[in-house]
């Protein structure tokens, strides 16, 4: 079947476009530090990006106070969601950039805060994120982290997915740490990973800037969490030091 060619709104060009995956394109509205998330107009694409503007009212009409690591949401436009503008992209992409690898402990410590912080007010509010890496997880002007995309994910948090998004929270620690993405250009479950690793072993995690964070991601790849306020706490303790 072949696709249709995409409307973009109103004001908008090629040249506004910041990114885009297999459910929508993203463009960065001129004279702002907004940005257009729209689907590319399947229905099943349409689904997912109307599932993600779902979760994001649901997360900002929370009454739990939102932490400022989780990307900010300005509402809809028309088919589109209005969210914060992040002016480093994602962790993945500033983690290739050679002058930036590898972080500083300082910035890894921050960074695995934010996101666990992040992810636990996910969690609170029975939602399953589905998709934690380091390409979800976004860097503002001053790379403070963001947790954004939505489009994996489901309401209703049980036991089941709460540790899938723990374990890939603890790949995602890793390749903070290292610029290492583990299973890079393969296209595995939660599971399958978890396989590989009890037939591979564990990555090396001896030479980490932060040397502690190497016992809390072992401890999310091999399920020793109940939840994301247990990882919290191990990553707040490893802040303080």
């Amino acid at each position: 079947m072949t696709r249709k060619t995409l409307q973009l709104p109103l004001g908008l060009s090629a040249s506004d476009i910041i990114g885009g995956g297999t459910s929508g394109l993203a463009l960065l509205i001129p004279h702002t530090q907004t940005v257009i998330k729209i689907s590319h107009g399947d229905p099943d694409e349409r689904e997912r990006c109307e599932r993600e503007a779902g979760i994001y009212e649901r997360l900002y009409k929370s009454n739990i106070p939102r932490p400022s690591s989780l990307l900010g949401y300005n509402g809809r436009c028309g088919d589109g969601i209005l969210l914060e503008y992040a002016e480093n992209k994602t962790v993945r992409r500033y983690l290739s950039i050679p002058d930036n690898q590898p972080a500083s402990a300082v910035l890894i410590s921050r960074w695995a805060r934010q996101g666990a912080i992040a992810l636990r007010f996910v969690h609170v509010n029975d939602v399953a994120h589905g998709d934690v890496s380091c390409d979800n997880f976004f860097l503002d002007k001053v790379l403070n982290l963001r947790l954004g995309d939505f489009t994996n994910s489901s309401l209703g948090l049980d036991t089941y997915l709460e540790q899938d998004d723990i374990f890939e929270f603890g790949l995602a620690l890793y390749e903070m740490s290292t610029g290492i993405q583990l299973f890079k250009g393969l296209y595995l479950s939660p599971g399958e990973k978890r396989q590989k690793i009890e037939q591979e072993g564990l990555p090396n995690l001896l030479q980490l800037p932060v040397t502690s964070l190497g016992v809390t991601i072992i401890k999310c790849l091999e399920s020793h969490y109940r939840n994301m306020g247990e990882v919290l706490r191990d990553v707040d303790s490893i802040s303080k030091h």
